[in-house]
Order: structure tokens, then C-alpha cells, then sequence
């Protein structure tokens, strides 16, 4: 958090990890979502090979105004076989959602991100809000639309959804009843409620392959 206004990203050129090329953007804060001290990935590769770097500008929460960046939460984009940040692409997701940013985000497929949202907008020296909505974004026509459908008595979402055939699956926990999974369609960014769960919580979610 030295730098608050850049985002700077390390491109290396093999696994061994030993040359590397730094790129570094103003359009966006660094590039993580964050939870107290947990970071969490905001760097997505489509199908085409184009690489997407979101930040949520956590950096807008903190006290030290040495550390606070004034730049909203939004996406910048590395072209598949380049080393620079794409001069021609941008988008402020902050201006999409109303002024609020998001704390996690998944790959759905088919350009659509799956982003957990924060309920109210960040404020200086405070503690993030809770995050229990739901967005898709779509990184090539710079869309926006909030999920309906989650449940009105929803308490807590998963930490690791299952994404196949171009839908992710999110385990969701209410006040009411036990968990259940939900189908998250991002075309028409809605959620059907699926298999329920008799436990407590659940985190999260996967799919056994068989082994031939």
C-alpha cells in the first residue's frame, strides 16, 4: 500500500520465475480484494488469452492518508500476447454499482465475472461493509447487473463457488433454513435455488471427475 494510486504487475517468462518484467498502471489501485488481512485474486485470463486485472481500491479505507488511494474500484486488460497494460481499455466498476466495490471475484466463463459486493460504499478509517450481493461482469461490453433471486434471509456466501458449462454455483447460507446451492445464470443475472444441504454453513462447492 505504498503506492495506492498504481497497480503494478509482474510478468514472468517461465515457471522458473527468475526474469520478470514489471507494467505498472494508474488507472487502477493495487490489484486485490481484501477481507481484514486476507487478499483474495482479481486477475482473470478469458478464453482468448486476455488478461483482465481488477482492484476494488481497498485502499479507500485507509486511515493513513498516505496510504489512501482516490481512484474507483474498476478493470483494466492486458491483451493476449502483449506486455502492456491496454491503453483502450478501461472500466469503473464503482460508476456501474452505484459507488460500491466488491471484496472477491471468480471466472464464470464466456467474459462474465462473478463479483461479491460490498452492501454500502467504503468510508475513510472504517472497517469494509458487509458483502452478501452478488454481480456479473461482463469484461467485453463493460456491463454490470446485480444478481436476483438470492434469498431475502440470506446470512453468509460461499468462499469457493463451482463454475461449469458457463454457470457457477454458489453455496448460500440463510437465517431460516440450511444452505442450499444456487444456479447463477450470468446471462440474465439470476440465481435458482438448487440442492439443499442439511448442515450449518457451507464454504464451498465442487464436482468429483472419474479417473480413467
Amino acid at each position: 500500500t505504498q503506492y495506492p494510486d498504481e497497480c503494478h504487475i509482474a510478468i514472468f517468462s517461465d515457471e522458473t520465475l527468475s526474469d520478470c518484467k514489471i507494467i505498472t498502471t494508474d488507472k487502477i489501485s493495487y490489484a486485490s480484494g481484501r477481507n481484514k488481512s486476507q487478499y483474495y485474486q482479481t486477475i482473470w485470463s478469458t478464453e482468448n488469452g486476455d488478461i483482465y486485472v481488477l482492484s476494488p481500491s481497498y485502499a479507500k479505507t485507509m486511515a493513513d492518508s498516505r496510504q489512501q488511494t482516490t481512484l474507483p474500484a474498476g478493470a483494466v486488460r492486458i491483451k493476449a500476447g502483449e506486455e502492456n497494460f491496454d491503453s483502450d481499455y478501461y472500466v469503473n466498476i464503482e460508476e456501474l454499482s452505484g459507488g460500491r466495490s466488491f471484496m472477491r471475484s471468480w471466472y464464470i466463463g464466456n467474459g462474465n465475472i462473478l463479483l461479491q459486493m460490498y452492501d454500502a460504499p467504503f468510508t475513510v478509517g472504517s472497517s469494509a461493509p458487509s458483502a452478501l450481493s452478488l454481480a456479473i461482469f461482463n469484461v467485453e461490453n463493460k456491463s454490470l447487473n446485480f444478481v436476483e433471486g438470492l434469498p431475502q434471509t440470506l446470512s453468509s456466501l460461499g468462499k469457493a463457488p463451482f463454475m461449469e458449462n458457463g454457470y457457477a454455483y454458489m453455496p448460500i447460507t440463510t437465517t431460516d433454513d440450511y444452505p442450499a446451492i444456487y444456479k447463477i445464470d450470468p446471462i440474465t443475472a439470476t440465481a435458482t435455488k438448487g440442492a439443499v444441504i442439511e448442515v450449518t454453513s457451507v464454504d464451498g462447492v465442487g464436482k468429483l471427475q472419474p479417473q480413467l
